[in-house]
């Protein structure tokens, strides 16, 4: 039996990734959209050929076609909307992050058990195949103990015209530290099984909040994190893994984007095995190039997960306690930012707080 799908917010991601993939999965039906602008809208659901039709979420959530529910709003929306869904019994999708409190959260994290449906957080890496791979390399030890994760993502979006408002304001969600630097605390905690423990934090604003940040974290279990963003550049996405046995590295935008040197292994000895492993990662780029690269892939894996685990009735994917666990180290990353000094996630304030006019801090002109 396939699943009816309805979206409510189609700008951005829902646009470029969720609904191309949608549309053509087997077992799936995009049966309504609801949106606030009634001519984008109908273009929108013209383009992917949408029967339902709304200017209200709450009619979406009327219409008997609609199983399942993908929330895709700004992230100062999820809760309403979210309860609102899981009072109407839908099973429910919801983009990152999942909320912008822990009180948010964990109304949402309620709402879902006392519902009894099938709910997922969209953090599409821990779908993306060669990280997949990673975790089962680090869980099996293969790269030994690991000492050190070292992430970058950066983006040319604030380089784009009409770049919507809430992107630049972290109080709405916007910035790195938020919208793009939860994925990374989901995918730290995902890759080594630990939570974060501690952060400290150095993020730059001038137009637009946390255009440019870089977060050192320590994990309960010792290991030491680290995170690149920029929202001003070209877009990247790198993850390097180094444990005492090697380092394991993943380009997430490349067909063959999985390499793994062994320690002590330099030189000639490293050329001569980077070049037997050629044909694996060749083999992985025809692959990766048969399913439209790995990291757009990521958004059908994850997908066909959520609605395989509706038919079942088991868990998938990210969990809305692993969203709010994200939530609360954001919240701490964000109070690390403005007060220059580390904070323990355990120890956050319950809001993220929009960034602080550091004008009063400069030198008085004589």
């Amino acid at each position: 039996m396939s699943i009816g799908i309805g979206i409510i917010g189609y700008a951005g991601a829902a646009s470029r990734l969720h609904l191309p993939v949608l549309t053509r999965l087997p077992g799936i039906r995009v049966t309504a959209i609801a949106g606030t602008t009634g001519e984008t809208l109908h273009a929108m659901a013209d383009r992917y050929a949408i029967p339902g039709r709304y200017l209200d979420y709450r009619a979406l959530l009327r219409d008997p076609s609609v199983d399942a529910v993908a929330v895709c709003v700004p992230p100062a929306l999820h809760e309403v909307i979210g309860l609102a869904a899981l009072d109407a019994k839908k099973h429910l999708f919801m983009e990152k992050p999942l909320a912008l409190s822990l009180d948010q959260c964990a109304h949402l994290v309620q709402a879902a058990e006392s519902a009894q449906v099938t709910t997922m957080v969209g953090f599409h890496l821990r779908w993306h195949r060669l990280v997949q791979e990673a975790q089962k390399r680090i869980a099996s030890g293969r790269l030994g103990r690991v000492e050190l994760l070292r992430t970058v993502f950066t983006s040319g979006i604030l380089l784009r015209a009409n770049v919507p408002a809430w992107r630049q304001r972290r109080e709405a969600g916007g910035g790195v530290l938020i919208e793009s630097g939860v994925h990374y605390y989901d995918l730290w905690r995902f890759l080594t099984g630990s939570r974060v423990e501690e952060v400290q934090v150095v993020s730059r604003s001038e137009q637009h909040n946390d255009i440019t940040a870089a977060v050192t974290a320590r994990l309960e279990n010792g290991i030491v994190a680290t995170a690149g963003f920029c929202q001003g550049t070209v877009d990247d996405l790198e993850i390097d893994i180094y444990g005492s046995a090697g380092r394991l590295r993943i380009s997430g935008y490349a067909l063959d984007g999985l390499r793994f040197d062994p320690s002590g292994c330099k030189g000639l000895k490293k050329l001569m095995t980077r070049a037997l492993s050629a044909p694996g990662r060749v083999l992985r780029a025809v692959q990766g190039a048969a399913i439209g690269g790995y990291y757009a892939n990521a958004y059908a894996n994850q997908w066909q997960g959520f609605v395989q685990a509706i038919h079942s009735g088991t868990r998938a994917g990210a969990t809305f306690a692993d969203g709010l666990a994200a939530t609360r180290v954001a919240l701490a990353v964000t109070q690390a930012a403005d007060s220059g000094s580390s904070v323990r996630v355990t120890d956050c304030a319950d809001m993220i707080a929009p960034v602080r006019d550091q004008s009063s801090d400069q030198p008085s002109r004589p």
